[in-house]
């Protein structure tokens, strides 16, 4: 267990809480990544930007990695298949896919 994972009942509610404005965030990586369509997060953990990009998008397939089990738990509720998530570490891991994009906010 991380302390990510003893966090991520209320991590939602602390982000949103005026700590990141995602709207506003999301809008700036959209017009950062426009044409870039296969994205990947490093650290999606539950989902919060994953989802913002979406609404402005629903054209990206992004694909988020995490290592903590319950906020990847978190972002799949969120999500739902919109994203394919993978719970590892990026430091450690060997993604067989390329990606047009990455990005990381807060991970």
């Amino acid at each position: 267990m991380n302390k990510y994972d003893d966090i991520a009942q209320y991590y939602d509610l602390l982000m949103e809480s005026g700590y990141y404005d995602y709207p506003k965030e999301s809008q700036s990586l959209d017009s950062i990544l426009k044409g870039r369509k296969k994205l990947l997060e490093i650290g999606v953990g539950t989902g919060l930007l994953a989802e913002k990009l979406l609404e402005l998008d629903s054209s990206y397939e992004i694909t988020g990695i995490d290592f903590s089990p319950a906020m990847l738990e978190r972002g799949k509720a969120r999500l739902g298949n919109r994203v394919k998530v993978v719970e590892g570490n990026v430091l450690s891991m060997e993604l067989q896919e390329s990606f047009d994009g990455i990005y990381s906010h807060g991970g």
